[in-house]
This record gives C-alpha cells, structure tokens and sequence, in this order.
C-alpha cells in the first residue's frame, strides 16, 4: 500500500514537472526569454565575427520593430528600428575581452496593452586594459509586448554605466 502511495506521488510529481516545463506561465516566458538574451549577450574570448554576427540577429528577434531607449543620465528617449541596434551593441560587447550577462531579481507586472519587467542585469567583464574580471550590476527596467511567438521589448531605461 505505502509503495502505491509513493508511486502515484511520484507519478503527480513528474506530471506536474513535465506540465510546468512544457506549459509555463506567462511571466516563467518572460524570465526564460530573459536568460536566453543574457546568454545571447554574454561573449567569450575569442569570439568570431560570425558568431558575433548570429547572436546580434538572435538579440533583434526579442526586439519590437521599433524599439524606444531611454538614457537616464540624460533623460534623452531614442527611437531604433531593430537593425540599427546592432551597431552600438556590437560596440558594447567589442569593449570587453569577456563579458558574462545574467538576470537576477526579475520583477514582472503583467498588464492588458503592456508588459513591466524590472531585474537587475549582473555582468562580469573583463578587458585587454583590465584583465581582472570585475563585476557590474545594473537595474533595467524593460517594457514589453505579447509577440507571435515570444514577448518583444518595446522600451529599455538603461542606467548610466551602460548608456556610453
């Protein structure tokens, strides 16, 4: 009798697994999508132009066809297709030798028109000029969009740090 109990438990337990990974909610999407564009970010010393190339577009994809930035140290707000994003994060990740992205803390609103995410961006980098990896962590808050297939970033208030 108690080898049935723990055989149907065990049961509901891997049902259960197997209905959250293939089923996840909308705000388990969006944490997903967000560490998929932390690795997307993330670079490895030596990386080819190709690869640097695939992961660029792969970025594009999470973004809306028009994407709004917002620097707070200016309090400027731009205005980017996807495309012309590429140029100033291929910048950003050609600054350092290695850069290591996650996404911790990740705070989700869900709403009707859109979505608030607020995390906070954790990145360990390290450059020709500094070869001791260091680490920077960054508040980000990203306002999203339900996409086809994925959620799109519509707006992203960039701290200080990252907006040179």
């Amino acid at each position: 009798m108690v080898k049935k109990i723990i055989g149907g438990a065990a049961a509901a337990l891997l049902l259960w697994l197997v209905w959250y990974y293939f089923f996840p909610s909308e705000e388990e999407k969006i944490r997903r999508q967000l560490h998929e564009l932390a690795e997307l970010v993330s670079k490895e010393a030596p990386e080819s132009g190709v690869n640097m190339a695939l992961k660029i577009r792969q970025i594009q994809d999470h973004l809306a066809p028009e994407i709004q930035v917002v620097l707070e140290e200016h309090e400027r707000r731009y205005q980017f297709a996807p495309a012309d994003i590429s140029r100033p994060l291929i910048a950003f990740r050609n600054r350092y030798q290695q850069l290591q992205a996650s996404f911790h803390d990740i705070e989700v609103t869900i709403a009707d028109e859109q979505t608030q995410v607020a995390a906070t961006c954790y990145l360990q980098v390290s450059s020709l000029e500094q070869p001791q990896p260091r680490n920077e962590a960054h508040l980000l808050q990203l306002t999203l969009s339900s996409g086809e297939e994925r959620w799109l970033i519509h707006q992203v208030h960039l701290p200080p740090a990252l907006s040179r």
